[in-house]
C-alpha cells in the first residue's frame, strides 16, 4: 500500500492559480524535464516549461491544437539566437509574443502542459482553470479537459467559481459523453465561525444536480430578481 501511495503522489501534477509566461524569452535548458516543478519558484518553472516546448515539437502541436479549441489562438515556439526560447501566439496578423497576448491564452499554457504531460492514470490538481477567460472559452475549456482526461484515464481535481465551466460539464453528462460517476461536485461553505465544511452534490443521469446550486448562482438569481422588478416599475 505504501508503494501505491508513493506512486500516486509522484504522479500528481499541480497547476497553481498564479501561472503564465511573464518574460518575452527564456534560456533554453540543456534538456527536457520530466516534470515542471514549482519548488524552485515561478521563474524556474516558466523556464522549464519553455525548455520543454522548445525541445518537443509534438507537445507544441498538441498544446496549440487545444488552445485553438478554447480561445481560437494557436501556439508557436521559436529558438532564437543566444539559445533562447520565444513562445508566441498565432494571430490573424501573424505570430506575436505571448506576453503581449491576452492573459487568458497565456494562463492555459501551463495548464495544458501539466495535463498533457501527466502519466496515464495520473491526477492533475488545478486552481481556478477559468481565470482570465471569456465565458465561452470557459465552457470550451471544460469540454477539452473532460475529453483529454477521459481519453487518457486521468483524474482532474479543480477549484472553480465558474458557472460556465460547471454547466458545460453537466451538459456533457446530459449528452451521455460523461456519466454521473465521471463527475463529482463538492460545495464548500464557511459558517459564522469561519469554519469551512464541504458537502457532495449528487449529479443525476440527465445532467442536473439534486437540490440545485443555489449558493453558486446566488448573484445571478439576485440580478434576475432585480431586473424583473426594474422592468415592472418601468411599465
Amino acid at each position: 500500500m505504501l508503494r501505491d501511495i508513493k506512486a500516486a503522489l509522484n504522479s500528481l501534477r499541480y497547476v497553481p492559480a498564479l501561472r503564465g509566461l511573464l518574460h518575452p524569452s527564456y534560456e533554453l535548458g540543456s534538456d527536457r524535464v520530466a516534470e515542471v516543478s514549482l519548488q524552485q519558484g515561478l521563474d524556474a518553472s516558466e523556464e522549464q516549461l519553455a525548455t520543454n516546448l522548445g525541445y518537443a515539437r509534438p507537445l507544441e502541436d498538441w498544446l496549440s491544437g487545444l488552445l485553438e479549441k478554447v480561445t481560437g489562438t494557436g501556439l508557436r515556439v521559436e529558438i532564437v539566437p543566444g539559445q533562447m526560447v520565444e513562445v508566441k501566439s498565432k494571430t490573424q496578423s501573424g505570430p506575436v509574443n505571448i506576453v503581449t497576448e491576452g492573459f487568458g491564452t497565456n494562463s492555459l499554457i501551463m495548464l495544458f502542459h501539466q495535463l498533457l504531460s501527466a502519466a496515464k492514470g495520473a491526477t492533475v490538481l488545478i486552481e481556478e482553470p477559468e481565470i482570465h477567460l471569456h465565458p465561452k472559452a470557459q465552457a470550451e475549456l471544460a469540454e477539452v479537459m473532460a475529453d483529454t482526461a477521459k481519453a487518457e484515464d486521468k483524474q482532474v481535481i479543480m477549484t472553480t467559481h465558474s458557472e460556465h465551466l460547471v454547466e458545460r460539464l453537466l451538459l456533457l453528462v446530459a449528452e451521455g459523453i460523461l456519466t454521473p460517476d465521471d463527475l463529482a461536485i463538492y460545495s464548500f461553505a464557511k459558517d459564522e465561525k469561519s469554519e469551512c465544511s464541504s458537502s457532495e452534490i449528487k449529479v443525476t443521469e440527465n445532467g442536473q444536480v439534486e437540490g440545485g446550486l443555489t449558493d453558486f448562482y446566488a448573484n445571478n438569481l439576485d440580478t434576475l430578481d432585480r431586473r424583473v422588478k426594474a422592468l415592472r416599475r418601468s411599465q
